[in-house]
């Protein structure tokens, strides 16, 4: 198949509610293309991690009722900084508020899945297969891969906060992104030092694909799959565990894991929130004053704690607190002595 071809015959989609939509959207693309698509020889072929490499996820917002995240595929490396050449190979879309996406690809193959984050990992592997079939990615992969013994953790970015920049506005939500290590990974043994590499190639692979004007406006947080929050208080870490991280877009409350989306056990708030009346919020805000325990450890206690065993033990202090048994007996006769 002729180069140019090639390219006209990637970007015709089967019919599906959204056909409109994404006709303009792929006619706007092709419009901006600069350069024909040309098969790699044998020798030049990528491999699938290579492939991955020169492929990004690019968040199209919302059109028409419609969301829409299109994963676009670069020739070359140099490509991909020069932002040229570049291929759709795969798109996800779902009508807003929907919780189930669609998945269209170059072969007509159509799929419903349940969460972003699925239907980009079936959109991927689709994509692969269908650059085997076209030339550019080698079927059988590398030495390398071959004795990769790593894995992929996702790893989520809330952002609270409320926008003074119009730039930033909608901002606010979390986010999700998928961290590629160089070994296993068993999250309860994760170490802090590790735990801080994660943090760093997670919000620098944020920041790096989604800008924000004001960062004083937000407060940003990181979590692991589990739902713990891991910090990062250097600017720059060692990287042994983290190989690369890979910005997947915004999600769904509903996506995101147990433990950042908890209920106070006391005051039923989502968390995190603001309420100072909240006794147990001000207790954990209060443990985090003494700096020695991390966020993570915080937020398991606040997300477990046994409310009715606080209170049992809180009524017995309230009683002695009642009965004046924390009154001061010094000032207390001092008081009394100058008659007041």
């Amino acid at each position: 198949m002729h180069a140019t071809d090639h390219f006209l015959h990637m970007h015709t989609y089967p019919p599906i509610p959204a056909k409109a939509h994404f006709q303009g959207v792929i006619k706007m693309e092709t419009q901006q293309q600069n350069t024909a698509a040309t098969v790699p020889s044998d020798e030049a072929k990528l491999t699938r991690t290579q492939a991955i490499a020169q492929m990004i996820w690019v968040d199209l917002g919302q059109t028409n009722n419609i969301q829409t995240h299109a994963l676009k595929f670069y020739e070359s490396v140099s490509c991909m900084e020069s932002k040229t050449g570049e291929m759709r190979y795969g798109t996800v879309w779902r009508y807003a508020g929907e919780k189930i996406w669609r998945v269209e690809t170059l072969d007509g193959v159509s799929l419903r899945c349940e969460g972003l984050a699925s239907a980009k990992v079936s959109a991927l592997d689709l994509a692969i297969a269908r650059l085997e079939r076209d030339g550019y990615v080698q079927c059988i992969p590398d030495e390398a891969e071959k004795v990769d013994e790593g894995e992929v953790i996702r790893c989520f970015v809330r952002v609270i906060g409320e926008a003074t920049d119009p730039d930033d506005v909608g901002i606010e939500g979390i986010y999700l992104v998928e961290v590629h290590t160089t070994r296993h990974l068993d999250l309860e043994l994760v170490t802090e030092l590790e735990r801080e590499e994660i943090a760093n190639a997670v919000l620098n692979e944020f920041h790096e694909r989604q800008g924000i004007e004001v960062l004083d406006d937000f407060n940003i947080s990181v979590h692991l799959s589990d739902g713990s929050a891991i910090e990062n208080d250097r600017d720059e870490v060692d990287r042994q565990l983290v190989r690369k991280a890979d910005y997947c877009g915004m999600i769904s409350e509903s996506e995101s894991p147990v433990l950042m989306r908890f209920r106070c056990p006391n005051c039923g708030e989502t968390s995190p929130h603001e309420d100072d009346a909240c006794i147990l919020n001000a207790f954990i805000g209060l443990l985090r004053d003494r700096g020695i325990h991390k966020e993570h450890q915080l937020e398991k206690l606040h997300a477990y704690c046994d409310v009715s065993r606080l209170w049992d033990t809180l009524n017995g202090v309230l009683d002695d607190l009642g009965n004046g048994h924390y009154m001061d007996r010094q000032v207390v006769e001092d008081s009394s002595s100058s008659g007041d």
